[in-house]
């Protein structure tokens, strides 16, 4: 029997004991989804990862093939004759849109005489079912957790939470002004690796800098990533998760989202890892829900939601994000002299990677604020990161980020003024905007952004029981404060546009 291995089932479990063959396949064509129009072409540092680990996993395994494809149905067909072979094998992807192309490819193939056997996907710690039979629809975050929690028996003592608490948001969230940089676990240039260089140099060229290999490519770097972060950067990852600095680009940060997303790693080894670690129980605690809550929620809510999520916009924001707004050197220039934006859309330009808070807090608060089309932004958040995959960016950018589907994900809008921002970086402290200035030329935008915001959408605010957020705006000069938002997005769309 031969088993066609997707992208992301890149982990020996997920191989059935009956084969006696792998194949891949490295496709470079353009995803196309529900989302419009629009289709989304991934970025070099995806493609360049999905190729090396790919070869990686092929090279690991007693038999197999890897095969660069451009018509998926053609190759497997002429892979089927080669072997005369007749009938395939599929693990079901997590991806909505590569499932819905797998079933259409299962009748085009057998159309020609080839079985196309798609088997339930097994790679999350819960199915759909076993969800949907606890839940009639998907319920709060922290509700599911605690779920979680139970049927897993994960940092439980008995029936009991271990430490007595169900989460430690006190302990976490800070801020050390006294923090600047830490070590992290860098990797060689391994033979995979350069050779996915090599075959996709005419892109690299194009973008026109060196890719830097900080993320594993084989099970081997993965392993050794996941035993360097419980052992040097958990102590520490909890309490600092949400702080930015210019200085630092990872912070104490695990880098396991792309081992994950691939399945280099499964979720349950880095669970287990975590919970063993000699660790505060803080510290594994936090982490431990970003997957056993976070990670495994996102994955049912977007089921859930798939088949409606792409035509909802709670707040009609209609203006197109333009390309160049994620290239420092073509951003705008009101962009450019906030020191949160021109930062994080440097690191993102350098790294194709960004951590959570900077991606909602700062590049989503902005967009949000400045009534860009969440489609739009989902979109440009498929093609900007390395980790991107549509069931974790879909329900983050459209549900928590942007709030395109009005209360089924977030209970409340995610927006914040300059002073969040300096609460949790030090951007301020080298941005040409004052943070605590409402009004004038040094007024930092995100202030009269936020309360321009506020004001327009009071009813959401008060249905989302945050009457006092409107309170605070009572002092306002309202009128200003309409200038002021009208005039940055003005310059906003002049300065931006696509040349």
């Amino acid at each position: 029997m031969i088993q066609w291995i997707l992208y992301n089932q890149l982990h020996h479990d997920y191989v059935f004991d009956e084969v006696e063959r792998i194949l891949v396949l490295h496709s470079c064509s353009s995803i196309s989804t529900k989302t419009s129009a629009w289709s989304i072409s991934l970025n070099i540092y995806s493609k360049v990862v999905s190729y090396a680990a790919w070869k990686a996993f092929v090279d690991s395994a007693k038999d197999g093939d890897f095969l660069l494809s451009q018509s998926r149905e053609e190759s497997l067909f002429d892979y089927c004759s080669l072997y005369a072979c007749t009938y395939l094998v599929v693990m079901d992807s997590c991806e909505a849109y590569v499932s819905h192309r797998l079933h259409r490819l299962k009748k085009t193939l057998g159309d020609r005489w080839i079985t196309l056997d798609i088997r339930p996907n097994t790679q999350f710690l819960v199915s759909y079912n076993e969800c949907s039979q606890t839940f009639d629809e998907p319920p709060v975050m922290e509700s599911f957790y605690r779920w979680m929690r139970k049927k897993t028996d994960i940092l439980m003592d008995d029936d009991k939470p271990q430490g007595w608490k169900r989460n430690y948001d006190k302990e976490n969230r800070k801020f050390d002004r006294t923090f600047t940089d830490v070590t992290h676990l860098g990797f060689w240039e391994s033979l995979f690796w350069q050779e996915a260089c090599e075959y996709y140099q005419e892109d690299i060229a194009l973008w026109g800098k060196e890719l830097q290999p900080y993320i594993p490519v084989t099970r081997q770097e993965s392993l050794l990533l996941l035993d360097f972060f419980v052992h040097q950067h958990l102590d520490r990852f909890g309490e600092l998760e949400d702080a930015m600095y210019t200085t630092s680009d990872f912070v104490y940060h695990s880098l396991l989202s792309i081992p994950l997303n691939f399945w280099l790693l499964t979720p349950e080894e880095v669970i287990v890892a975590i919970e063993s670690a000699d660790s505060a129980i803080n510290n594994k605690e936090w982490c431990i829900r970003q997957i056993l809550g976070w990670r495994e929620y996102m994955n049912q809510w977007f089921h859930y939601y798939k088949d409606e999520i792409y035509d909802q916009n709670f707040f009609n924001h209609t203006r197109d994000l333009p390309y160049r707004f994620w290239k420092p050197d073509k951003a705008p220039e009101t962009v450019k002299k906030m020191t949160c934006m021109s930062h994080v859309l440097d690191k993102v330009d350098r790294l194709w990677y960004s951590h959570h808070i900077e991606r909602l807090m700062i590049i989503g608060n902005f967009c949000l604020l400045v009534w860009y089309n969440p489609h739009h932004i989902n979109k440009r958040f498929w093609e900007q990161y390395a980790d991107a995959f549509e069931r974790v960016v879909t329900p983050n950018v459209l549900g928590m980020s942007q709030y395109a589907d009005g209360w089924k994900l977030a209970t409340k809008p995610y927006v914040a003024s300059a002073n969040y921002v300096n609460k949790m970086s030090n951007y301020c402290k080298w941005c040409a905007y004052n943070p605590k200035e409402k009004y004038g030329d040094n007024a930092c935008p995100l202030n009269y952004l936020y309360r321009k915001f506020v004001d327009t959408n009071k009813e959401t605010f008060v249905k989302g029981r945050q009457s006092f957020i409107i309170n605070h705006l009572k002092k306002i000069d309202s009128a200003l404060i309409d200038k002021q938002t009208d005039d940055f997005i003005i310059s906003l769309d002049r300065d931006a546009k696509d040349s």
